[in-house]
């Protein structure tokens, strides 16, 4: 029987060859990872859904909550109005969840993997990769274990996220 030696295709020949890693941000693919991350941690391309789903949550509860006026409801454009409110709160708890979920299976674990390795090679981008981490995680600063699977570097990003965004968490700007 003839068994022969598989062969590599070339997308897993490069699955098992690292890249090397650019030493600045001089070298073309060193200039492509920092403008990486800094779409990572742009506020311009931020989504803010979970706000979003807070208030449209908080509007409609406010809503039912109202007593009913004099005679019963005249407009049937409320019944609908607050059908849309809660199909928006609906979809938007919808995305919020997909975003925290997308974070946590794909987004974080690569940034975290990046932040060991850049650590340990002492690389200049690994303050850049700290930043886009905190951008990242502004809006879930409560969940950061969770999303982290570490407390230490949970701690860190907290610490990161009070010097690098203090508007963002109530404290004036030094």
């Amino acid at each position: 029987m003839h068994t022969s030696k598989p062969t590599n295709t070339p997308l897993e020949t490069n699955l098992i060859t690292p890249l090397a890693i650019p030493e600045s941000s001089k070298e073309p693919l060193g200039c492509l990872l920092e403008d990486t991350f800094l779409l990572l941690a742009s506020t311009d391309l931020r989504l803010k859904i979970s706000k979003t789903a807070e208030a449209a949550l908080s509007t409609e509860e406010g809503s039912r909550s109202k007593p009913p006026t004099k005679g019963g409801p005249r407009r049937p454009q409320r019944g609908a109005s607050l059908q849309i409110a809660s199909c928006e709160t609906g979809v938007a708890g919808f995305v919020a969840a997909m975003i925290r979920r997308v974070l946590q299976t794909e987004v974080v674990p690569v940034l975290k993997s990046l932040d060991a390795l850049f650590r340990a090679r002492r690389s200049p981008f690994q303050e850049a990769c700290m930043r886009a981490v905190c951008c990242l995680l502004r809006d879930y600063r409560d969940e950061l274990e969770d999303l982290l699977g570490d407390e230490t570097l949970a701690r860190e990003v907290k610490e990161q996220q009070q010097q690098l965004l203090p508007e963002s968490f109530g404290e004036v700007g030094s």
